[in-house]
C-alpha cells in the first residue's frame, strides 16, 4: 500500500513561505556584489589634472621677431620664413617679400612661395610677414584700419569699426598709411637687412583688401 500524507492549508502555507524565503535568500546571496569588483583606481578624482593639449602646428624654417615702432607707437609681430638653402649657402643674399596682414596670410604665402620654388616658377626668397601682437585676424581689424588707409575720415572708425570689433583699439582711427610706410622703410627694413642675408635692392610687398590699397599707396 502506498501511504499518502494530507497537508492542511496552514501546513501548506507554512511550507510555501519557508521555501519562498529560502529561494529569496539564495537569490540575494548569488546576486550580492562585493566592493572588490570595482577597482578604485579607475574612478575619477576631483584633483586629477586635465590631459595635456597636443603641441601646436608650426611651420618649419620660420622665426618670430618683435619690433616696436617709435614712428607709429606700435609693437609689431614680425614673421620670417627662410629658404631651404639659407643655412647651406652661407654667402648668398636673398630677395625679400614683405607680406601685410601676417596674422592671416603668412602661412599661406610661405607655403605658396616654397611650392612655386620647388616647381621652378620663382627663385628662393625670404618672406617677412608684418603682423600684430594678437592671436586672431579679427583682432587686427582696428590696427589695419589705421595703418593701411591713406585718408583720414572723421568719425568713420567710431561708427563702423568699434561697434563690430570688440578688440579694436580706442584710438586707432584711419589715415595712418604714411606713418606705417615710414615704419617699414626706416625701422623694419633696416632690422631685417641687419639680421638676415638680404639683397637690399630687391624687395617686394604684398597685401589684400586694405593691404592691397596700402600697396598701391606705397
Amino acid at each position: 500500500m502506498t501511504s499518502k500524507t494530507q497537508l492542511s492549508r496552514s501546513d501548506f502555507l507554512k511550507l510555501s513561505g519557508t521555501t519562498a524565503l529560502g529561494l529569496a535568500l539564495s537569490a540575494c546571496n548569488v546576486a550580492q556584489p562585493t566592493a572588490t569588483l570595482i577597482p578604485t583606481q579607475i574612478l575619477p578624482t576631483a584633483t586629477e589634472p586635465p590631459p595635456p593639449h597636443p603641441p601646436q602646428v608650426t611651420i618649419p624654417g620660420t622665426e618670430l621677431l618683435s619690433v616696436t615702432s617709435a614712428i607709429v607707437g606700435q609693437e609689431y609681430r614680425i614673421f620670417v620664413a627662410l629658404p631651404d638653402s639659407y643655412t647651406k649657402e652661407l654667402g648668398r643674399p636673398y630677395p625679400v617679400l614683405y607680406v601685410l596682414d601676417a596674422n592671416a596670410l603668412f602661412g599661406m604665402t610661405t607655403e605658396t612661395v616654397r611650392i612655386f620654388n620647388l616647381l621652378g616658377v620663382i627663385r628662393e626668397i625670404i618672406v617677412v610677414g608684418i603682423g600684430y601682437p594678437v592671436d586672431t585676424f579679427l583682432a587686427t581689424a582696428g590696427f589695419r584700419s589705421r595703418d593701411m588707409t591713406p585718408t583720414e575720415i572723421e568719425g568713420w572708425y567710431d561708427q563702423n569699426m568699434k561697434p563690430g570689433f570688440a578688440d579694436a583699439p580706442d584710438d586707432a582711427g584711419t589715415g595712418g598709411a604714411a606713418h606705417f610706410l615710414q615704419f617699414i622703410r626706416e625701422e623694419l627694413i633696416p632690422v631685417i637687412n641687419k639680421t638676415y642675408r638680404t639683397d637690399p635692392g630687391d624687395n617686394g610687398i604684398l597685401g589684400h583688401s586694405d593691404g592691397g590699397l596700402f600697396c598701391l599707396y606705397a
